[in-house]
């Protein structure tokens, strides 16, 4: 597992660094039609009493590409700190703040420019992008479509435009129970029928992922943990 990377990407201050303990962490590794990429997304999930820090990075010299998420969750508010660049651009830096009556705000920034905005939607969720946080995306869509608000990387948006708010309808339906984990599927605007399977373990957390994102190209993302 490449700490190294969570290090650089999303740091401890020093003081979680004396108070969190580490709870869970491991590595998703990527998979393009059946061939290994250099993609290493390792995450780290801490706690201290009832707060809870998750940290993670999705990073690839290849595809030159770097997304890093570091979420710290209480109760009743979520402050979720991301961090996009690709190729030879600025970093795209973004903090959205959530409560639990629906209640949001981002802070999007970059070289040049501040992005602010804010809103209320009761019962929406969020979902930072990265593999850890799609265990508890798809059990909070089970069974009923969702409102999930999710920072938008795709390539149709602007760079200048990544990590700002996205909305999607979504609804997991649970699949049954394999040796994998727990099957789910979800389906949204973007993820059709059959498009992606999701295998969560006994602690809810993604341990298998695959999407048929093009006729010529399957992604698979296994989990290793620690």
């Amino acid at each position: 597992m490449n700490l190294a990377l969570l290090d650089k990407f999303t740091p401890l201050t020093n003081i979680q660094k004396q108070h969190f303990t580490v709870f869970d962490q491991g590595t998703y590794l990527y998979q393009l039609n059946g061939k290994n990429t250099d993609i290493e997304e390792p995450w780290q999930i801490l706690k201290n009493g009832d707060i809870t820090i998750v940290r993670s990075v999705r990073y690839s010299k290849n595809y030159a590409m770097k997304l890093s998420v570091k979420a710290h969750i209480t109760e009743n508010n979520k402050t979720i700190e991301l961090s996009y660049s690709e190729d030879d651009n600025d970093d795209i830096d973004a903090k959205y703040q959530l409560d639990n009556e629906g209640n949001w705000k981002l802070v999007q920034s970059h070289p040049g420019d501040i992005f602010q905005k804010h809103g209320k939607n009761p019962g929406m969720v969020i979902f930072p992008l990265l593999r850890i946080f799609t265990g508890e995306m798809l059990l909070a869509c089970k069974s009923k479509t969702t409102q999930v608000l999710v920072p938008d990387i795709r390539l149709t948006a602007s760079y200048n435009d990544k990590l700002k708010p996205s909305f999607d309808q979504r609804n997991a339906k649970y699949l049954g129970f394999s040796g994998k984990g727990k099957k789910y599927q979800f389906n949204s605007e973007h993820y059709q029928e059959e498009g992606a399977q999701c295998f969560l373990n006994k602690d809810g957390i993604l341990s298998q992922y695959s999407w048929q994102q093009t006729p010529e190209m399957l992604w698979q993302i296994t989990l290793q943990k620690a």
